[in-house]
């Protein structure tokens, strides 16, 4: 399962799914669009905005994992985090 959003509730009960996330995303961007006829290329990028979320660089910076992790500190995390994101952007 990948992860949109998370918090500090490890039974992940109340983490928003990344799949709901950009479907929802996607619906509210066409919606919005409609008015100017872009409905496609808007629910195309509500789809695509997130998609670096997919990757296992994002997942294991989610706050709740770093917590776990004795191996980096959170904001060295984060900004690895923010590294990975402009890698796959480029």
């Amino acid at each position: 399962m990948y992860y949109a959003h998370s918090t500090d509730d490890d039974s992940q009960q109340d983490w928003h799914s990344l799949r709901q996330h950009l479907t929802e995303t996607g619906h509210m961007a066409a919606k919005s669009a409609a008015k100017f006829g872009a409905q496609k290329a808007a629910r195309l990028a509500g789809l695509l905005h997130d998609l670096v979320k997919y990757t296992p660089a994002f997942q294991a910076g989610s706050p709740v994992l770093q917590k776990r992790s004795i191996m980096q500190p959170p904001a060295q995390k984060k900004s690895e985090r923010s590294k990975a994101r402009a890698r796959i952007a480029l």
